[in-house]
């Protein structure tokens, strides 16, 4: 994965796309929102790491800013001691995880873990929408098609729990028993059982059992 972090910490900064680096992704650093929006513009990167204290600038703007030119990239948030309310926010606001700092290896790799998880999760729920759209209309991605009441509109900024319940609901109408839908997401039945309930799927559980 290829990360950009913003950070007007040279120190912190460094040692981040060392740590990045270490685990064999590539890292690039800004030292200001302003030149990590820059960066944005003629990069690819698969996720951005956000100070929220970037001296004059409000992290919190940058992220605004970040999700305005790429609705679906992850954000994760760097964040001092004491200041979770801060992150929190940034949470509400669309970033995907945050870090506190200082975090440890152990700890930055669990949020890389998840960040891994959120952009497989947005593939295969894009890949699904563009399969219910005609023929025409396929690779298309932002035109807000829109299937049945389950669907996310394609290209729009979704929560981790959004995308995995539309995942299992997709799978769930496209498989043909209930014990391959649980094969096909790599989970036993009563896992599934119990995610389906969770959510209030009850009436399609029974359909796909009765299969």
């Amino acid at each position: 994965m290829d990360f950009l972090v913003i950070d007007d910490d040279k120190t912190f900064r460094d040692a981040t796309c060392l740590l990045i680096d270490g685990d064999g992704h590539y890292a690039r650093g800004a030292a200001s929102g302003e030149l990590g929006l820059m960066e944005l513009k003629v990069g690819k990167f698969d996720s951005v790491l956000l100070d929220l204290n970037l001296g004059r600038e409000n992290g919190l703007d940058i992220l605004e800013q970040i999700h305005k030119c790429q609705p679906n990239l992850p954000v994760i948030i760097f964040t001092a001691q004491g200041s979770v309310n801060n992150a929190v926010e940034a949470m509400r606001r669309g970033a995907v995880d945050f870090l506190e700092k200082p975090f440890s290896p152990e700890q930055f790799r669990l949020v890389l873990a998840r960040v891994q998880r959120f952009q497989q999760l947005n593939q295969e729920i894009e890949r699904l929408e563009r399969e219910d759209l005609p023929a025409e209309l396929r690779g298309q991605t932002g035109s807000g098609a829109k299937g049945d009441g389950a669907s996310l509109e394609v290209g729009s900024l979704v929560s981790m729990k959004q995308l995995e319940e539309a995942h299992l609901r997709k799978v769930l109408e496209r498989t043909a028993n209930f014990a391959e839908a649980a094969q096909v997401l790599g989970i036993d039945q009563a896992t599934l059982y119990r995610k389906r309930k969770k959510i209030g799927l009850e009436s399609q559980l029974q359909k796909s059992i009765k299969r």
